[in-house]
């Protein structure tokens, strides 16, 4: 194609989704916090308002909670118990 336009597609992760910013999100100089762009600490743009970012990374910074397991089912009452509460 010459010298016109030329579309690209960005790499997707393969697995754990993507992660929508609500608002403009820095870090701090040594990259180790998220901080809101009028924090004084804030150095490098890390995904602007609306934009994306992988899951990873976005729980890596704390922005999403971990997946938890849900927790086991409640086991079965047993007989005594159904016993107990019939009179």
């Amino acid at each position: 194609m010459g010298d016109g336009l030329r579309i690209e597609t960005l790499r997707r992760p393969a697995e754990g989704g993507i992660y929508t910013s609500p608002a403009r999100l820095f870090l701090t100089a040594d990259r180790s916090r998220v901080v809101a762009e009028d924090d004084p600490e804030a150095a490098w743009l890390l995904v602007g308002e609306g934009c994306e970012l992988p899951a990873e990374e976005a729980a890596r910074y704390g922005l999403v909670a971990e997946e938890r397991t849900p927790p086991a089912a409640a086991a079965p009452p047993t007989e005594e118990k159904s016993k107990k509460g019939k009179k």
